[in-house]
């Protein structure tokens, strides 16, 4: 399979799992963003990595949410896209959003110590 279609395919899965995802009513699942999608060669399971921007740092609820809706998710992605099939959906919390505005704050409270 090529690398390139592998890659748009992904970003295309991306934009609108994230239209549908906004569209949900499950009071688990708030303000929700995609940070990356990875899929397999064959295009058959995707790897969806989400980051939530909440107070809330328990993400379980919001991963539980998300596969708990899967089937869903998948039937409205095969609606809305042209593809063969649509592969099957894993949601993974991506940390990487929070662990880097985590160290901005350290960086900037050392900067004011520094200033003292």
């Amino acid at each position: 399979m090529d690398i390139d279609r592998t890659r748009r395919v992904g970003e295309l899965i991306q934009r609108e799992l994230a239209q549908i995802i906004a569209e949900l009513s499950d009071p688990r699942i708030g303000l929700v963003t995609i940070t990356d999608v990875k899929l397999t060669k064959d295009l058959k399971q995707a790897k969806v990595f989400v980051t939530e921007f909440t107070t809330n740092s328990e993400h379980e609820d919001l991963i539980r949410a998300l596969a708990n809706a899967a089937n869903y998710l998948k039937r409205s992605l095969s609606q809305r896209l042209d593809l063969r099939s649509t592969p099957s959906l894993q949601f993974i919390y991506d940390a990487s959003v929070e662990h880097g505005l985590k160290m901005t704050h350290l960086i900037e409270q050392a900067r004011n110590k520094d200033k003292q």
